[in-house]
């Protein structure tokens, strides 16, 4: 894994529109906070998974900044690398 550098959204629109996030689920009414899933490719090195779970979106925001590119055999499967090993497009098989 190698750090680079992602700007950290500030807002829930943000972080719909955001280029690493994959899908964004506000389960508060089940008192279940904010899940924010990556799209292939990138991984949150705090908790080593591929999503956020925060009750808030201030804390969600916060973890983007352990957001590192991944290569474990699940996202090699999903994603494309380019010449200088960057994560580019999604394979659709």
């Amino acid at each position: 894994m190698s750090k680079f550098h992602i700007c950290k959204p500030r807002t829930v629109s943000q972080l719909r529109a955001h280029p690493l996030v994959d899908e964004v689920l506000d389960e508060r009414s089940d008192d279940n906070g904010w899940w924010v899933y990556f799209k292939p490719g990138y991984i949150n090195t705090m908790t080593e998974t591929h999503c956020i779970h925060e009750m808030t979106v201030k804390e969600v925001c916060s973890q983007f900044d352990y957001i590192e590119k991944c290569n474990c055999n699940s996202c090699k499967a999903s994603v494309s690398y380019d010449d200088s090993g960057r994560a580019g497009n999604v394979v659709h098989n």
